[in-house]
C-alpha cells in the first residue's frame, strides 16, 4: 500500500476513528487502526468489539493495500506534523508503515490486518433518513439522564422507537428520565435499545445534512457524509416511561432557566458534601434555592418566577438539575405535586421534550 494525503483532513479522522478504540484491551489488535487504500479513498476502521466505525478520507493512491497501524502512535505523530502531504508506504512483508513529509520520517510496527475484526457496515434493507441536526438535537437531550454504570445495563441505552411517523428518543437512569420526540414523515416502524456510547459518538462524529439509521437482529447501523458506525443492541424491556412521568401536577413554575442555574451552581458549593441536595422552595413569586453543609456552612438565594397553584419544597439532587437546565431554552418550567413526587421540567419553547427526575429526602 502506498498513498499520499494531506495531514488536515486525516487528522479529523483518525481522532474520531481513535475514540472507538478501547484505552485498555487484552487484544492488542484492538488497539489498531486499520487502513485499507483504494480508489482514491483511505478507509479508517476502528473497533471496541461493541461498535464499529468506518471514515472515509481522500487521498493520492498509488498502490492498493491495507495494514494495522497502532492507533495512538499513528495520532499523535500526524500531529506533531506541518500542513504538507504525508506520504504512507506499507511494507507487507516486514510488516512496517514509513511515513514521510519533507525531512521527517518515522516507521511504524503494525499487525497482520488479517487479525483485525470484521465490522459488519452494510447497511440493512430497512432504513430510515433523518436530518443530522434534528436527531443531534434530541439526542443531546436525552443521553444526559442514561445510566452511567453496567448495574442495569438497559439502562445504558437509548430507547429508539418510531411509531405512527414519530420518533421518539428516551434515556434513564432509575433516578431521571428524558423524553424526546418530533415528528417525521416515514412508513419505518420498530424501536431498539442503543447504546448511549455508539450513538452518542456517531452524533458528535458525523457531518453533512443528514443521517441515515437501519437497525437489524442485533445491530444498528449509522450513516452520515463519509461515516458509516456499527453498535450492538442492548437486549431487554426498556422501562415504561409513561409509568413514571405524571400526567398532572398542583403547582406549574415558569423561571428564567439562567437565574436558576446560576442560583443552583452557588448551591452546589455547599451541597457536594451533602450527596448533591439542593432546597428549593416555591412561594409566592420567587423560588429559594438553598443548600447546607455541616463542615463548610450554607448558601441561600432567591430567583423570581410566576407560580400558578400551592406552594411546595423539594430537595433535589443540584447535578441532575443542572443537566438539564444546561439543554434547555431561555425559560424553563417546573411541574410538581407533593414533596416525595417526582419533579417534571419542561422547556417553554419546546413541548415535545419532558424531563423527570425523582426528589430527595427533605430530612437530610
Amino acid at each position: 500500500m502506498k498513498f499520499t494525503v494531506f495531514p488536515e483532513s486525516l487528522q479529523k479522522v483518525l481522532l474520531k476513528a481513535g475514540r472507538i478504540i478501547p484505552s485498555r484491551t487484552t487484544l492488542p489488535i484492538l488497539s489498531t487502526l486499520h487502513l485499507i487504500g483504494e480508489n482514491g479513498i483511505v478507509r479508517v476502521e476502528g473497533t471496541n468489539l461493541e461498535i464499529g466505525g468506518r471514515f472515509l478520507v481522500g487521498a493520492n493512491i498509488e498502490v492498493d493495500g491495507e495494514c494495522c497501524v497502532p492507533a495512538k502512535t499513528l495520532i499523535d505523530w500526524v500531529s506533531t506534523v506541518s500542513d504538507e502531504e504525508i506520504s504512507f508506504s506499507y511494507n507487507q512483508e516486514q510488516q512496517l508503515l514509513n511515513l514521510k513529509q519533507g525531512k521527517s520520517k518515522a516507521e511504524i510496527k503494525c499487525f497482520d490486518p488479517a487479525e483485525f475484526p470484521v465490522i459488519k457496515l452494510d447497511m440493512p434493507e430497512k432504513v430510515v433518513t433523518f436530518p443530522t441536526d434534528t436527531l443531534r438535537k434530541v439526542v443531546r437531550e436525552v443521553v444526559i439522564s442514561v445510566a452511567t454504570d453496567d448495574s442495569r445495563p438497559i439502562l445504558t441505552g437509548v430507547h429508539f422507537s418510531v411509531k405512527e411517523g414519530k420518533v421518539t428518543l428516551e434515556g434513564a437512569d432509575g433516578f431521571r428520565l428524558s423524553r424526546s420526540s418530533f415528528v417525521f414523515g416515514t412508513d419505518w416502524e420498530g424501536e431498539a435499545v442503543i447504546p448511549a456510547r455508539g450513538i452518542s459518538e456517531f452524533i458528535r462524529s458525523v457531518e453533512g445534512d443528514d443521517v441515515t439509521i437501519g437497525v437489524r437482529e442485533n445491530q444498528v447501523v449509522f450513516s452520515g457524509n463519509n461515516l458509516t458506525l456499527v453498535s450492538q443492541l442492548i437486549e431487554g424491556n426498556y422501562p415504561d416511561a409513561n409509568a413514571v412521568i405524571p400526567v398532572s401536577y398542583k403547582t406549574r413554575v415558569v423561571l428564567s432557566t439562567k437565574g436558576l442555574a446560576q442560583s443552583v451552581k452557588a448551591a452546589m458549593v455547599f451541597a457536594r458534601e451533602s450527596n448533591n441536595t439542593v432546597f428549593l422552595d416555591f412561594v409566592d413569586n420567587h423560588v429559594k434555592v438553598s443548600s447546607v453543609s455541616a463542615e463548610t456552612g450554607k448558601n441561600d438565594s432567591e430567583v423570581g418566577a410566576t407560580i400558578t397553584g400551592e406552594n411546595v419544597k423539594i430537595a433535589v439532587n443540584g447535578k441532575y438539575l443542572l443537566d438539564v437546565l444546561s439543554i434547555l431554552g431561555e425559560n424553563s418550567v417546573i411541574e410538581l405535586n407533593e414533596a416525595t413526587n417526582p419533579i417534571v421540567v419542561r422547556d417553554t419553547e419546546n413541548d415535545q421534550f419532558v424531563h423527570c427526575v425523582m426528589p430527595m429526602n427533605l430530612g437530610r
